[in-house]
């Protein structure tokens, strides 16, 4: 199966699945969780942990730069854009 590159098809808002897949594109050099939440335009930081950055974590669409310290005030995130499929309709 060919992995393509996601590309959103709707620009009049942003579903729940583009605020998956941005910060993932957007973690191409490392990022902080506010840097992600900023970039999807979300301001509440248990919302996006528990709906947005631990689902990105589980489908291992990014990665703890340092995975033995989840909680690090240090804590920065890369993704792998290359990894994901389009999404199917």
């Amino acid at each position: 199966m060919p992995v393509k590159k996601y590309e959103k098809t709707d620009t009049t808002t942003d579903t729940h699945q583009d605020k998956i897949y941005k910060p993932v594109e957007f973690c191409s050099i490392p990022r902080s969780r506010a840097e992600m939440q900023e970039s999807v335009k979300l301001k509440d930081k248990v919302n996006f942990k528990r709906n947005y950055l631990a689902p990105m974590l589980a489908m291992g669409l990014i990665k703890m730069t340092i995975p033995d310290k989840p909680t690090s005030r240090n804590q920065k995130y890369v993704g792998n854009p290359w990894e994901i499929t389009a999404p199917s309709q």
